[in-house]
């Protein structure tokens, strides 16, 4: 029907990222071969209006794909889509205020309007100009008055022709008046919780966070027809991620491309799954509940699938074995005659025939569920002769398994921590009592702070941003000394600490590898530990030695993982732990924590994570300037925030 109108249908597969080819190119191959249709799957296709989540692991190239749809890089990108990413570092619009950066995002509008405003200006002067050469400067050449006299006429109806025409073009980009405009622009910036004086104080003056609102504020002022979102939760407090979600579910009428892992805004926002996997786009047309249990069914059918083609290979193995036996066991009994030559010669004929069979016998069915059929599939799924398992040591060709139980590069194990001596479940291994804190001659960010770390807890703190969460978490992990109170903390304590800042601290060491890096920071483990703590946190072989720089967001955070966990710590303090980090590294980092035996302190605005991991609430009040534990369970917590 008329809603499924396509907004673009464009081939993605020139995407590269360096000299890496993301997305799979056709291969010049017979053609029974399906890869030399590969580049059919690589198409970009998105029904105007959609919500799409776009799916895929850590460093599969989800973020170039993005960047060159908004930078209009993919061929055949159609001219009137409009686009506007917001991403991780992308640079704000320019403006000193973010009043003036969120009005100057729409450049086509701005610059419309810029003009015509110049237009009408210098149309003023046109006809001042004409009554001030009336009146005097007489000693000006006469005649050069008189043959400019119809001039200044042909050049104000061209201005007015042009104003016309910007008009005409404002009109239909259904441009508001200054005011309308401006009105809007401050509801979209006060929705992302900036108070009306953030609105005009200069943008440089800006934390990250708070930069990131800015830039999502002129996206969704803009208000283009494709909405790129890279992570746009990342810098959020729980109150701007449900308003983004309310402002992109009610009011933004366009269509969402978005990459996130945060579950719930995922859930609230995106009906349908681009998955980007193994070099190709797949699309499903529902949410990503529905398609992780499609996927979960499918992987069920598989496995049994794949069962029965190993009982299958087997019984022809058998039948071979048994075949080329009897043919052997004729020429040994030494029968001249030729009947039984021939006898042998049939069993060894047939057995050839059935290792042949063996390396075509795959799966009954496609991906997709369909029958296999040879032209139009290429070999079987899970056939030797498909050769994606490599050759074995006889050189012959293998298949790859068909059903994969759990990805290694998943995994968030945390090491067991050395017992603290004499400190039983409800000891506290850190004791905030009375504590105050503020820099010298400023108001102190919070008061009278009394809070009990136990051995075993899991701690959430939440609040708004710049409420002082990570002023507190330098409280508690010794960073930062209490102005008034003390903090009692047990001698032994081993705290590892995840800083936010850490992904970006990593990318600028160009000269380390993960192995440098993890080695260098704990001389003391061997190379073969090293590794092995790398492992336990996803990195493997030669991911260990690549430039830090090279690896993706969420590779660097497992870095800082690995670091952090080889000084086996008691208490894990984590800020924002999920920034860099995709759906299923999350799930993966939530059972670690889980799995983990010490305490975990957690700074988070992920509503999934904090239900899963967090046992108690500690909200910091900024206005209040205190800190207090939340009376009730954390569901009740969230609750809060829902509209």
């Amino acid at each position: 029907g008329a809603d499924m109108m396509l907004l673009c249908d464009v081939p993605v597969h020139e995407l590269t990222a360096g000299d890496k080819q993301l997305l799979q190119p056709s291969r010049n191959w017979p053609m029974h071969q399906a890869q030399c249709y590969a580049h059919l799957k690589c198409g970009l296709r998105l029904v105007a209006g959609a919500r799409y989540l776009l799916l895929g692991k850590n460093g599969c190239g989800k973020s170039t794909l993005l960047r060159a749809i908004h930078e209009r890089t993919l061929p055949d990108w159609p001219s009137h889509v409009t686009t506007h990413l917001v991403a991780q570092n992308s640079p704000l619009p320019p403006g000193d205020t973010p009043l003036e950066a969120v009005l100057g995002a729409d450049e086509r509008e701005a610059g419309l309007l810029a003009e015509a405003e110049m237009i009408e200006r210098a149309m003023e002067e046109e006809t001042g100009d004409g009554w001030g050469d009336d009146e005097g400067d007489d000693d000006d050449d006469d005649d050069d008055g008189d043959d400019g006299e119809p001039e200044p006429d042909s050049k104000t109806d061209a201005m007015y022709q042009r104003l016309c025409d910007v008009y005409e073009e404002l009109d239909a980009l259904g441009a508001e008046d200054a005011g309308a405009r401006e009105g809007r622009a401050m509801r979209v910036l006060q929705g992302m919780g900036l108070t009306p004086e953030q609105c005009v104080d200069p943008v440089h003056a800006l934390s990250g966070g708070w930069k990131m609102r800015v830039a999502l504020a002129a996206a969704l002022f803009v208000s283009p027809r494709l909405l790129l979102l890279d992570e746009p939760t990342n810098h959020l407090d729980l109150r701007g991620v449900q308003w983004l979600q309310r402002y992109l579910a009610n009011e933004y009428r366009g269509t969402v491309l978005c990459v996130s892992h945060d579950r719930a805004f995922i859930a609230a926002i995106a009906q349908r799954v681009v998955i980007f996997q193994n070099q190709a786009l797949d699309y499903f047309n529902s949410t990503l509940e529905d398609f992780e249990t499609a996927a979960k069914e499918k992987a069920a059918g598989r496995e049994r699938m794949a069962l029965n083609l190993e009982r299958k290979k087997e019984d022809v193995k058998k039948q071979v074995k048994e075949m080329t036996k009897k043919a052997s066991m004729g020429s040994k009994k030494g029968s001249s005659h030729s009947k039984a030559k021939e006898a042998d010669a049939k069993q060894l004929k047939q057995a050839a025939s059935r290792v042949k069979k063996l390396g075509r016998m795959g799966l009954e069915k496609t991906e997709n569920g369909t029958k296999f059929n040879s032209q139009r599939h290429g070999i079987r799924i899970g056939a030797d002769n498909n050769n994606d398992g490599g050759w074995d040591k006889h050189g012959k060709m293998t298949a790859a398994p068909v059903f994969v139980r759990d990805d290694p590069s998943l995994v968030f194990e945390f090491p067991a921590c050395e017992p603290l001596v004499g400190v039983s479940e409800e000891l506290p291994v850190v004791d905030l009592r009375s504590v105050s804190f503020g820099c010298r001659g400023a108001a102190p960010v919070f008061e009278d702070v009394n809070l009990v770390v136990r051995k075993g807890c899991r701690i959430g703190i939440c609040g708004k941003n710049g409420a002082g969460k990570s002023t507190l978490v330098g409280l508690l992990t010794g960073a930062l000394e209490p102005t008034r109170g003390e903090v009692i903390r047990n001698k032994n304590l081993v705290v590892g600490q995840y800083r936010q800042g850490f992904v970006s601290d990593l990318e600028a060491l160009a000269d380390d590898s993960a192995l440098s890096y993890v080695s260098g920071k704990h001389p003391s483990l061997s190379e073969q530990e090293c590794r092995a703590g790398l492992g336990a946190f996803g990195l493997r072989g030669n991911a260990v030695l690549l430039p830090l720089p090279t690896l993706s967001g969420g590779q660097r955070v497992r870095v800082a993982f690995a670091a952090l966990a080889a000084t086996a710590p008691h208490i894990l303090v984590l800020d924002e732990p999920t920034n860099h980090l995709d759906i299923y590294s999350i799930d993966a980092l939530v059972e670690g924590l889980r799995a983990f035996e010490g305490g975990v302190i957690l700074i988070s605005h992920d509503q999934r994570v904090i239900r899963e991991v967090v046992e108690e609430v500690y909200e910091v009040l900024q206005k209040k300037r205190i800190v207090r534990r939340f009376d009730g369970d954390v569901g009740e917590y969230l609750r809060k925030f829902e509209p």
